[in-house]
């Protein structure tokens, strides 16, 4: 069985209608994105639709899957990790992104 054939015009009527997208749906999205492949008004339109529409769970996992299947892993040793399980919904976390010896790391980390 083959993929369905996707379009940005498919999207946008789905979401003006008001029906909700498949993850798949928004996995294609952000792939499009993500490869420099897609119109920048199509996207804002996309955004602009889904926002008004009100984004499921499905939707935002599609769109996290389509980022999470580019990220880069880092190794972490746990010696500096930080838990932000504690955060209050709506909670900001500042921090500054410095080089260490063995990578990334954050310094400086505060609540908002």
């Amino acid at each position: 069985m083959t993929a369905p054939v996707r379009t940005w015009p498919q999207l946008l009527a789905t979401l003006l209608r008001g029906d909700d997208l498949t993850a798949d749906d928004t996995r294609w999205a952000m792939s499009e994105v993500m490869d420099d492949a897609h119109e920048p008004v199509a996207f804002a339109g996309f955004l602009i639709a889904l926002r008004a529409k009100g984004e499921t769970a499905g939707e935002i996992s599609g769109l996290l899957g389509a980022l999470m299947d580019r990220v880069t892993p880092l190794p972490v040793d746990g010696s500096q990790v930080v838990d932000i399980v504690e955060l209050q919904e709506g909670q900001k976390v500042n921090f500054d992104v410095t080089q260490g010896q063995k990578g990334p790391q954050a310094e400086n980390i505060t609540t908002a």
